[in-house]
């Protein structure tokens, strides 16, 4: 969270976006857990990597 969001010079429409701002990112990841979370993924990093 921000914490100029949060400071009172700030209106509740830009807290209000950054909710939806963070609500489409966890629908994101939710939506892509699979493939976000699958081993092959893992492998493909640490190839590109280096390690």
């Amino acid at each position: 969270r921000s914490k100029q969001i949060e400071s009172a010079c700030f209106s509740g429409t830009a807290a209000f976006m950054e909710v939806r701002i963070q609500s489409v990112v966890v629908e994101f990841i939710l939506n892509h857990v699979d493939v976000l979370f699958s081993s092959k993924l893992s492998s493909v990093i640490r190839d590109g990597a280096g390690v």
